[in-house]
C-alpha cells in the first residue's frame, strides 16, 4: 500500500513537470501570449508628424498602430514580421509593414524610421528585439530600420 501512493506520487510530480516544460518552452510560440506591437499616439514620432491623434477604439481600447508609417490598423488588418527565433528569452524582429505601407504605400503615407528619423524604402524593414515573458505580455524594442540598426 506505502509503495503503491509512492509510485503515484511520483507519477504525478512527473507529469507536473512536463507539463511545466511545455508551458515555459512552447507557450510563447502557441500565440497566446502575444501583445500588439505598437507605439501609442502619445510617442514623439506621432506628435511630429501629426497624425491619428484619435488611436482608441469605440469600446475604449487602444488600437494596432504601425510603428513605420504610424497609421492606425483596423481589426483584421496586421503588420507584415519575421521573427528569427533563438531560443532565448528575447529573439530579433524584423517589422516590414502595414497594409497601408507595404508592399504598395497608400497616397499620403509616409515610411519613417522611428529612430533615425529618416525615410525607409519600399524594400526596407525596421529591426527590433522581442522579450518573452510567461506571466506578463511580450515586450517589443524597436532597434531602428536596417539602415541605421547594427543587428
Amino acid at each position: 500500500m506505502n509503495v503503491d501512493i509512492l509510485i503515484i506520487c511520483f507519477l504525478i510530480l512527473v507529469a507536473v513537470a512536463i507539463f511545466m516544460i511545455f508551458y515555459k518552452f512552447l507557450f510563447p510560440y502557441l500565440g497566446g501570449n502575444s501583445k500588439s506591437y505598437s507605439r501609442s499616439s502619445s510617442s514623439r514620432a506621432s506628435k511630429k508628424r501629426g497624425k491619428n491623434k484619435n488611436n482608441s477604439a469605440p469600446n475604449g481600447k487602444p488600437r494596432q498602430t504601425c510603428p513605420i508609417c504610424n497609421s492606425v490598423l483596423m481589426s483584421g488588418e496586421n503588420l507584415q514580421s519575421r521573427v528569427f527565433r533563438t531560443g532565448h528569452e528575447d529573439e530579433i524582429c524584423h517589422i516590414i509593414g502595414c497594409p497601408h505601407c507595404y508592399p504598395n504605400c497608400q497616397s499620403g503615407v509616409r515610411r519613417v524610421c522611428p529612430v533615425c528619423e529618416k525615410e525607409i524604402p519600399a524594400d526596407g524593414h525596421l529591426v527590433a528585439r522581442i522579450f518573452h515573458h510567461v506571466a506578463k505580455a511580450d515586450h517589443v524594442h524597436v532597434l531602428g530600420c536596417n539602415n541605421c540598426s547594427r543587428h
